[in-house]
């Protein structure tokens, strides 16, 4: 990939080189387990794909709400579905893919538990949902919760912070199993330092 700069709404530049980097390793560690679960050739769908998994293998659907000129790398997508994922559950058939990836998505969702929901809609039984999302243990949250309790939340767009025991309580009473919760980069989850979880789940067969 080559970018050079892209502009956030606020017109601030964001730097492409370190958050290339930080992509990379999120999408390495994704496409580790996906192989390690799910095997090669599979059906996967991408959601919040704004910046698609070059990494993932199989057959990959992306869905985004944004437009196809707007997600880099979209021509590795064997398809690209552009609306808003509240709308998920419409554009598949129920138990069509093998594995479901959402990165960094599920804060700027108003009703994530509904997501969730469609996202189980259209796994397959013995599917893999892998999440990432922002840590509520990240120093700044912390920080800015002790300090600064009376001023809105300092993460740009984000809605909701997921501690770790209730999404898996939420994910788990859907009928499926903990595989890993571990940092989405590192290889290991450092309290205050890691900025988000990465959940590895596996769905029920029965």
């Amino acid at each position: 990939m080559n970018f050079t700069r892209y502009e956030r709404g606020d017109g601030k530049a964001i730097n492409w080189k370190r958050m290339t980097k930080n992509h990379d390793q999120r999408f390495s560690k994704v496409a580790r387990y996906v192989e390690m679960y799910c095997g090669t050739g599979k059906k996967i769908l991408d959601v919040g794909c704004g910046n698609v998994n070059y990494r993932l293998g199989g057959e990959v659907t992306g869905y985004d709400i944004t437009p196809r000129e707007g997600i880099p790398n979209a021509h590795l997508l064997h398809e690209l579905v552009t609306d808003d994922a509240k709308n998920l559950d419409r554009h598949f058939q129920p138990g069509y893919f093998d594995c479901i990836t959402t990165l960094e998505m599920l804060e700027h969702l108003e009703n994530p538990v509904k997501f969730l929901r469609d996202c189980d809609k259209i796994l397959k039984r013995g599917g893999l949902l892998i999440i990432s999302t922002p840590s509520p243990y990240y120093y700044r949250p912390v920080v800015g919760s002790l300090l600064y309790k009376k001023h809105s939340a300092s993460e740009e767009k984000h809605v909701n912070c997921y501690p770790p025991r209730i999404l898996n309580m939420n994910v788990c009473k859907m009928g499926y199993d903990i595989i890993d919760v571990t940092s989405s980069r590192g290889r290991f989850y450092i309290p205050l330092i890691s900025y988000s979880y990465l959940y590895v789940y596996k769905k029920r067969l029965k």
